[in-house]
């Protein structure tokens, strides 16, 4: 809901029960709109029709209720196409024109209509003209020109920025477009400095690398949307539950000096008794109660109660498997908070923090393995990798160089990052080796080569993009695939230009 300056109220139709407009406009009066389509509960409704019924009565309902308010005009809008989209008038315009008489205007009749101080400005052909006739016109008409010519200045850098790539006209970098190091006070270079002298996290600069602005909005302005709460586990406690789990056998089992890899069918039924037993204690205190959290539980603990569909007997079984001389050695390790006995982790004078999920070691090889579980979403693209948009595999790369350097006291090369799909009904579950490699087939070395060149991608991007912080520049995404990869599901898309200059 917004408050306008002239005074207009935009809000929705369940906001306006019970009070009294003179004028009220309803916009996207289309079918799937308003109407809304009606979208089942798969597990939790009864008769599909009988709940479309009462869907349509409902919306049919909150309809009559809007036109109750209406003291003066109605104004119901509707578009009829979008590109080579065609749009159908709602149910409810249809069923209004039945009962009341009604006046229809099309849009066309207005095309020609001057309904702004800036349309008026911009109707006017400057080049046949001097600007003294056009001053004196707007002056005349009640009009502040100067103001006017800025206020389209102003629109003109917002909608003229470059998306694709970098500008190197200083002219077209301003404000307006992202990029604040002109105007900025020596008390706002000061706080930016001090902001880029903190401790990184890889969510943190792939925030930045995505969208400079969406960064800006969340850890500048701190800016962020309000969620309802719920006593429900969500998915992301979910993923911290199993994780874990996972954590407290493998420090059980090493503690214990036993290896899962290659062990006898006993062994494995001893382990199975393990894991279980971690997390039913791990779980004692949760409610699983809704439909949603209580099949969660059942990943964890086996689907209809076989423990053998779950994810904890398949990360068993995946995990008796050969290792190629590479052992589970560090778990849960954390680097860069407070209070933690590990190494610092710096790229010059740059700080960063993370945990990494699992570090496998080859101490024959000298050899190192980065391990990230993962319960969903997706994995990182070569595109991305390259590109330097996707930083945690390559931070946890850097970073378990550096402390495994602290931890031995050799130099370890990095044989590959790991993501560990737990996703137990999708035949991707267990370890896909991570890379930016083109072709299929390839060797140890080539591995070790491609994981190097991921630290290296790393240590090139990350300084720029703090220095960009530094700076002040917090421009749009300029990513070709912006939408796909950033704007689709960004939760600041109402108050981002990227729609106008996109």
């Amino acid at each position: 809901r917004e408050k306008i300056d002239s005074g207009v109220l935009i809000t929705s139709i369940n906001e306006i029960r019970g009070l009294k407009y003179d004028y009220l406009f309803i916009g996207g009066m289309t079918d799937g709109e308003f109407p809304t389509r009606y979208q089942p509960e798969i597990f939790l409704s009864g008769s599909f029709r009988k709940e479309e019924y009462k869907h349509l009565l409902e919306e049919r309902y909150h309809f009559y209720q809007a036109l109750c308010t209406v003291r003066k005009n109605l104004y119901l809008t509707f578009p009829k196409h979008e590109q080579k989209k065609e749009f159908t008038a709602s149910t409810f315009v249809k069923d209004l024109k039945n009962v009341v008489q009604t006046i229809e205007e099309n849009a066309d009749e207005f095309e020609n209509l001057i309904a702004s101080e800036k349309e008026l400005l911009s109707s006017v052909n400057l080049s046949e003209i001097s600007s003294q006739p056009v001053e004196q016109l707007l002056s005349q008409s009640g009009f502040d020109s100067k103001r006017i010519l800025e206020e389209i200045k102003i629109d003109e850098e917002r909608l003229t920025e470059s998306l694709n790539e970098e500008s190197e006209n200083d002219s077209s970098q301003s404000i307006y477009n992202g990029y604040l190091t002109k105007e900025l006070s020596d008390k706002a270079f000061e706080r930016l400095k001090q902001l880029s002298e903190k401790t990184y996290s890889a969510t943190q600069l792939e925030e930045y690398a995505k969208c400079p602005f969406q960064y800006f909005l969340r850890r500048i302005l701190f800016i962020e949307t309000i969620e309802e709460p719920t006593e429900e586990i969500e998915a992301f406690e979910i993923g911290s539950l199993v994780h874990s789990i996972l954590y407290t056998f493998y420090k059980t089992i090493t503690d214990q000096k036993k290896k899962i890899e290659n062990c006898t069918d006993e062994e494995l039924a001893d382990f199975v008794k393990l894991i279980f037993s971690i997390a039913e204690k791990k779980t004692e205190n949760i409610k699983f109660s809704s439909p949603n959290s209580f099949f969660e539980q059942e990943k964890i603990f086996g689907i209809n109660g076989n423990k053998k569909h779950s994810i904890l007997y398949k990360f068993l079984e995946e995990e008796r498997k050969e290792k190629q001389g590479f052992t589970p050695k560090f778990f849960e390790l954390t680097f860069g908070t407070k209070n933690n006995r590990t190494a610092e982790v710096k790229l010059n004078n740059l700080k960063f923090r993370g945990m990494i999920d699992r570090i496998d070691v080859n101490e024959d090889k000298n050899l190192y393995k980065v391990i990230d579980y993962k319960l969903g979403g997706r994995k990182p693209s070569k595109e991305d990798l390259n590109s330097g948009i996707s930083l945690q595999l390559p931070l946890y790369l850097y970073a378990s160089k550096m402390l495994l350097k602290a931890e031995f006291e050799e130099e370890f090369k990095p044989a590959a990052a790991e993501i560990y799909s737990l996703k137990i009904f999708r035949e991707e579950f267990g370890r896909k080796v991570i890379h930016n490699l083109s072709r299929k087939n390839f060797t140890e070395n080539d591995l070790i080569l491609a994981s190097e060149e991921l630290i290296k991608i790393f240590e090139e991007t990350v300084p720029k993009y703090i220095e960009n912080i530094r700076k002040g520049i917090f421009n749009l995404s300029k990513l070709e695939k912006r939408e796909e990869k950033v704007c689709g599901f960004c939760e600041f898309k109402s108050i981002c230009r990227i729609q106008e200059v996109g």
